[in-house]
């Protein structure tokens, strides 16, 4: 048996389904941990409710609370503290690396896995050859059927693809990032998206709208005023989206997939919206980790996804396709720049 803690918000979510999906493909007996990784959010953090059955339809075997403590070897009572005092504690429990792949997770045949598991590797195969996990993450219908404003971005976005007119969905992080700099910070600076969006501008050699994603909408405006300005950014118009919250991010995550390109922030939720939406070919879905050469749309995305020492942080999260560009507004060695 194997348990997978879930844990964080809508992305990090969809990551550790990935890959409980492709450990069933592997023939493992798995259960979802939704639970512990939620029991102690402090009352001054944001929430993150757990959204999969909200915004896919997801369904998913529950690990019970007995199991956890047989993987984890965490009975509860004294007499139960005292033999682990005596003998040692004999968890299963895994931990992931950050943004490494690590093959041992699609090994292993009993534990308790933790972690954000935020590489496309870990569901690569189950993706590849039956595209199980996109078909798992389809929106349920009518999702925004509560938000007329996010109706009408819809139609602006359908409007335009229908003009000719290059739709780019981009993400800014604020919120509960700007209160972990040491993590999060000085990543996705204004340089950052400053060159993110002139790249985008010279790319496809019109004009471009831009749909500012944001957990911090108030501000988001004023920010793309302030950052945007003069002759380099002529022909790109920006549209700041509002209107849904922590406990209905679905709803954002699918007007992000509606756009045709990207920029991201150093944050899964963007990723999926990526990884989701580039799909789609004038011929019909393209495999974004087979064919990314055909792929008709831009990812870009930070060079630098957490402030951690090189040896503490992998690579994995990105996918071929992606163009690295670092904080200083410059092109990163990697992935993606080939396809320029």
């Amino acid at each position: 048996m194997i348990g997978i803690r879930m844990e964080g918000g809508l992305g990090n979510q969809m990551f550790q389904y990935a890959l409980f999906l492709q450990l069933r493909a592997l023939g493992r007996d798995v259960f979802m941990d939704d639970t512990a990784g939620y029991e102690n959010q402090a009352a001054d953090t944001v929430l993150r409710p757990v959204r999969l059955k909200e915004a896919f339809g997801i369904d998913y075997p529950v690990l019970s609370k007995e199991d956890r403590w047989r993987l984890t070897d965490s009975y509860p009572g004294i007499f139960n503290a005292i033999k682990r005092k005596l003998r040692g504690r004999k968890s299963l429990e895994m931990h992931d690396k950050n943004l490494t792949f690590d093959e041992k997770f699609l090994e292993t045949e009993e534990g308790y896995f933790t972690g954000y598991f935020q590489s496309y590797k870990y569901f690569a195969g189950l993706d590849e050859t039956e595209g199980a996990v996109r078909k798992a993450f389809a929106f349920r219908e009518n999702i925004l059927e509560d938000l007329p404003g996010h109706q009408e971005i819809l139609r602006q976005i359908r409007a335009a693809k229908e003009q000719g007119i290059e739709t780019c969905a981009l993400h800014l992080r604020l919120g509960d990032y700007l209160d972990k700099p040491e993590l999060y910070g000085g990543i996705c600076t204004d340089n950052y998206y400053q060159a993110a969006v002139r790249d985008m501008l010279n790319s496809t050699g019109s004009r471009v709208r831009f749909y500012v994603f944001s957990n911090g909408p108030e501000t988001a405006g004023d920010w793309v005023k302030r950052t945007f300005t003069g002759p380099d950014y002529e022909g790109a118009e920006f549209t700041c989206v509002s209107g849904a919250d922590e406990e209905h991010a679905e709803k954002d995550l699918y007007l992000m997939t509606q756009c045709h390109s990207f920029i991201l922030a150093n944050s899964s939720f963007s990723w999926w919206a990526a990884y989701l939406g580039k799909e789609r070919g004038a011929d019909g879905p393209v495999n974004p980790l087979l064919e990314p050469e055909k792929l008709p749309s831009m990812v870009i995305a930070p060079s630098r996804w957490l402030n951690l020492p090189e040896q503490e942080v992998g690579t994995d999260i990105y996918t071929p396709d992606m163009i690295r560009i670092d904080e200083n507004g410059e092109y990163a060695p990697g992935a993606g720049l080939g396809l320029l």
